[in-house]
Order: structure tokens, then C-alpha cells, then sequence
């Protein structure tokens, strides 16, 4: 008699939920092929992913400049909002921590830039004197 290990047993399948009524549209790009991809999700309820993205793609195809005017326009805008919001909050954001890793008695201490490390160590007695001490060794 052969027995079920406990993982076989412990695992119940999930009854299977149709994905193409659960799909969600998604966010607005700077590719504006995938905005209209979106616009197709909205109307092809009831077909695959892959079924989806071939429709659209042939669709994609056929439109003239001027019917793919409004997802160049969603797209252009997605890229002012995408420059206009994250430049300015990652500096800001890079400055906080840049000043929060040094105390104020680092600050006073001369600085060295490690080649193996792109952090920035403030130099110590004991690194000058290793350094001395190879400078001092003949033939090295």
C-alpha cells in the first residue's frame, strides 16, 4: 500500500476562474500601442491574452496616423507627468539620504572615494598607515 506524501494531500486546487473577465485595463504609458491594447481589453471580453494582443495588433496595423493620434497624445502626456514627478523627487530624495548618512563629526573629516566601493569613507589613521607602510617598501 502506497502512501500520499503530505504536500500531495495538503494541496487542494482552486476551481479555475476565467481570466478574461478578471482583466484589468491598466495604467496609461509612454508606449502608445499599449494604450490602445487597453482600449481593446475593455471591448474583447471572453478571449485569451494571446488572442487580445494579436487582435490589436492587427487592428494596430490597419489605423491610419490620424486614428492613432489620440494614443500618441495619452502617451506624450504620460511621459511629462513620468519626467515632470520622478526627477525632482529622486534628487530630493538622494539629497535626504546623503545627508542623513553622515554624522556632523564625519563631515569635519577629510573624505576618500574606495575604488572597490562607490561609497564615500572618510579617511582613518589606520588606512594612512597601511598606505605608508607600502609606500615605504622598496620595490613595490
Amino acid at each position: 500500500m502506497t502512501r500520499k506524501s503530505r504536500r500531495s494531500r495538503s494541496i487542494r486546487r482552486k476551481p479555475k476562474i476565467q481570466k478574461c473577465e478578471v482583466y484589468k485595463t491598466g495604467p496609461i504609458t509612454v508606449n502608445p500601442f499599449l494604450n490602445f491594447v487597453r482600449d481593446v481589453r475593455k471591448n474583447a471580453k471572453g478571449l485569451s491574452v494571446c488572442e487580445i494582443v494579436s487582435k490589436a495588433g492587427r487592428l494596430w496595423r490597419r489605423m491610419n496616423d490620424e486614428q492613432k493620434k489620440p494614443y500618441y497624445h495619452l502617451a506624450k502626456k504620460a511621459r511629462e507627468l513620468k519626467s515632470r514627478g520622478h526627477k525632482s523627487s529622486h534628487r530630493d530624495r538622494k539629497r535626504r539620504e546623503s545627508d542623513r548618512s553622515l554624522s556632523d563629526s564625519c563631515r569635519e573629516m577629510p573624505v576618500t572615494r574606495c575604488a572597490s566601493q562607490k561609497t564615500i569613507r572618510p579617511k582613518t589613521a589606520a588606512s594612512t598607515r597601511s598606505l605608508n607602510r607600502t609606500r615605504s617598501r622598496p620595490g613595490l
